[in-house]
């Protein structure tokens, strides 16, 4: 069953590329799509997401997380203006929730979905947000309720996309803005390092899209 993987994007077969921490990972010829395959079990996913090493990352980084939250805002805040949007977000996989904090000292309303439930805590306790602990398709989180969604870096570890995704246009309104950072398998970074390219770091991330496959 090695060669009889289809591109999760536009469905031709693909070709085996290389197995990295164990995860066998596809490439797509057409669409340059790169991803893992069988994607790990949702208890893998959990145990790993559980550990708080994840977490602990990004609190090293939090300097670098501001400075980045400061540019988004600059962004969302025109984009708000431009389509008389209001200023209410739910940022999907939080983590430590700097992002949301800039918003919210910016006069966002803001909401944190995330899957860990020690990093919302710490969020919540830190930074006084509102955080939801689960993810996307098992949320009761209504319909239509947010006029902006950000995933920052988060989609390249989601199992299944169709899923995900009608989860977030169900709570997406409409006329609403997603905004999505991945990194991308088909960028200058990716084509120098192959296949060390560092975001490859399975089971972290399962899915790298290049411009092609992220239109779809």
């Amino acid at each position: 069953s090695m060669n009889l993987v289809n591109c999760e994007i536009c469905d031709i077969r693909t070709n085996f590329w290389l197995s990295i921490n164990d995860y066998d990972h596809y490439r797509c010829k057409r669409c340059k799509h790169l991803f893992v395959y069988p994607k790990p079990s949702q208890t893998d996913l959990d145990n790993f997401y559980k550990s708080g090493d994840y977490y602990n990352k990004a609190e090293i980084e939090a300097s670098r997380l501001v400075k980045e939250a400061v540019e988004r805002m600059g962004i969302l805040n025109k984009l708000a203006d431009n389509y008389k949007l209001n200023k209410n977000l739910l940022d999907i996989g939080c983590a430590s929730g700097h992002f949301l904090s800039v918003l919210k000292k910016g006069g966002w309303k803001v909401t944190g979905l995330e899957r860990s439930a020690v990093t919302a805590e710490q969020a919540s306790n830190k930074r006084g947000l509102d955080i939801i602990v689960g993810t996307v398709e098992n949320t009761d989180i209504p319909d239509n309720s947010h006029d902006f969604i950000t995933l920052w870096e988060v989609i390249e570890h989601v199992v299944n996309l169709d899923k995900f995704l009608s989860g977030i246009s169900r709570i997406l309104k409409q006329g609403g803005i997603l905004a999505i950072s991945t990194p991308m398998s088909d960028g200058y970074v990716a084509k120098v390092l192959g296949s060390k390219y560092p975001m490859l770091t399975p089971p972290e991330h399962l899915s790298l899209f290049s411009r092609k496959s992220d239109r779809k």
